[in-house]
């Protein structure tokens, strides 16, 4: 029972949403997200920071090439 009631508590304790500043610096950084599996294989997409306020989706990065 004591182990039910600090799951819920855990559960709703944490309901504040996260409003990260207003930022006015430079918003075209290099973003790089990927994942490399086990096996060996990746996928990495590069993209330009924007916005917290833009709802469009990042513009991709052209003119990146594969090295191997």
């Amino acid at each position: 029972m004591r182990k039910l009631i600090i799951l819920l508590f855990l559960c709703v304790g944490c309901l504040d949403p996260y409003a990260p500043p207003a930022s006015s610096g430079n918003l075209n950084a290099l973003v790089v997200d990927g994942y490399i599996d086990a096996d060996g294989s990746a996928r990495v997409k590069l993209s330009r920071s924007t916005s917290l306020d833009d709802k469009g989706t990042s513009p991709k990065e052209g003119g990146a090439a594969r090295n191997y």
